[in-house]
């Protein structure tokens, strides 16, 4: 009898312990990403400027990749510049809809979550934290699908 209750004890704890390790591993890249989400916020937050600019350019499924370069100040977006070619248009932005890192960060951040998403890859700015590429990708053969972010020469005007 103290056998039987030692083999069964064993049984139930190597199948606790895979388990665990299965949970883990299905849930440990949203940990590790979502982990490093905020320490890269946390570094863009501690350096943030009161005034700068960057260039952006996304697309999401089949589009051509449109630059603009966005100037901030005070959190609120200033100015923009299309740096594109005739595709993407040279009129004027709405300033609201415009994004501001504060913006690129909770896309980066939504983007882990959203029920399209079949996988990601988010990339940081080693120096000032910024999601410095984002691609959100849909499963494989779902046509005109995906989505991504490239953030690029942020310029500093005012610390």
């Amino acid at each position: 009898m103290n056998r039987s209750r030692r083999t069964t004890t064993a049984l139930v704890a190597t199948t606790a312990v895979g388990v665990a390790t299965a949970v883990l591993w299905v849930a440990w890249p949203d940990w590790s990403a979502g982990r490093a989400h905020d320490e890269a916020l946390a570094l863009w937050e501690s350096k943030e400027p009161r005034s700068y600019s960057f260039h952006v350019s996304s697309c999401s499924g089949m589009c051509w990749s449109c630059p603009v370069r966005i100037a901030v100040t005070d959190g609120v977006v200033t100015g923009v510049n299309h740096l594109g070619d005739e595709q993407c248009g040279q009129g004027s932005a709405d300033l609201e809809k415009v994004p501001t890192m504060e913006d690129i960060f909770a896309r980066a951040e939504r983007g882990r979550s959203e029920d399209w998403v079949d996988s990601y890859e988010i990339e940081y700015d080693p120096v000032w934290g910024f999601p410095a590429s984002i691609e959100l990708k849909c499963p494989y053969g779902t046509p005109d699908c995906g989505s991504g972010i490239e953030v690029y020469s942020l310029r500093v005007q005012s610390p």
